[in-house]
């Protein structure tokens, strides 16, 4: 079983209409099914789920993953590409929110599962900000 890279477990949708149609394809080989939903739901994400959902999380092959049409903190679209990388995941490529940006939304968003785990997001900066290039 493949792993997600840390803290690359979000996806953000532009729910504009040609995304619709192509956003769910490449995650198919991971089998995503809602987190938390009892097995055997009739759930298949797709473009139809996409079109009537807007934020969902899932269980898939490579770890857990979210993919949201809004983020806390203002993070719609554009914001959200302006501030991510790229990760390849099973030889596609997809642009993930930065770690910057994912303190900021944890910070938004203010729950407690997300302010929890703020300091461990600020450690692992830290051990980035601290490596020599390479």
């Amino acid at each position: 079983m493949r792993t997600l890279p840390e803290p690359a477990n979000l996806l953000v949708l532009d729910t504009g209409p040609p995304i619709l149609y192509r956003s769910p394809v490449p995650l198919l080989p991971t089998h995503p099914y809602l987190r938390g939903a009892p097995p055997g739901l009739p759930f298949h994400f797709d473009a139809e789920a996409v079109r009537a959902g807007l934020n969902f999380t899932l269980t898939t092959d490579a770890g857990p993953l979210d993919v949201l049409g809004e983020i806390a903190g203002g993070f719609d679209f554009e914001v959200v590409r302006r501030r991510s990388i790229i990760v390849e995941l099973y030889r596609n490529r997809y642009r993930v929110i930065d770690l910057d940006a994912l303190i900021e939304t944890k910070l938004a968003a203010g729950r407690p599962k997300d302010l929890e785990v703020i300091a461990e997001l600020e450690v692992i900066r830290e051990e980035r900000e601290s490596r020599p290039p390479s």
